[in-house]
């Protein structure tokens, strides 16, 4: 399996308060796999082929508010895609020939205030709500993910967030 990935980012400011960033991120694997089983019943052999491509769309924007506390608006859109083949050959029939489709679609919107309390800490307290679009073929949505309807592919997922990072040292 090989994978590239490219990002584009940008940073402005406007004014003395505001600041707006911006990126994109892509994505692309692609590989073959051959397989060999041994069961105690009878050897299998198979191929796979996965092509899986992301994207990630990123916007944000920061106020000043004061010279300690800073307001964050993010907002994040990315996609999945994944396709692949797996079959197994056994003699005289094969056991497994099947094609899986995987795309995935997600919004995702923060709300957070930020605390600098001293130069070497930061502190974080938000709010986020993210909805995420399943669609596909011959996948299987693991019962054990939980939530109310762990077999549902449109989830609104939302919550509360806090972070601190705090840096000892400079370097």
């Amino acid at each position: 399996i090989w994978t590239y990935a490219s990002t584009l980012r940008g940073h402005t400011r406007a004014g003395e308060r505001w600041d707006f960033d911006i990126g994109y991120i892509f994505a692309h694997s692609e590989g073959r796999a051959d397989i060999e089983t041994t069961p105690v019943v009878a050897v299998m052999t198979g191929k796979s082929e996965i092509n899986f491509n992301t994207h990630v769309a990123e916007f944000g924007l920061s106020y000043l508010l004061k010279k300690e506390w800073i307001l964050h608006f993010d907002y994040r859109f990315h996609t999945l895609d994944q396709d692949g083949r797996f079959n197994t050959d056994a003699n005289p029939t094969p056991v497994l020939d099947n094609t899986t489709k995987y795309d995935l679609m997600a919004h995702t919107g923060t709300v957070q205030l930020e605390y600098l309390p001293t130069e070497n800490l930061t502190m974080r307290f938000g709010y986020r709500a993210q909805y995420r679009d399943i669609t596909g073929e011959n996948f299987a949505i693991n019962v054990a993910d939980g939530g109310r309807e762990p077999q549902n592919t449109e989830i609104l997922a939302h919550g509360w967030i806090a972070s601190a990072d705090w840096k000892p040292y400079k370097f």
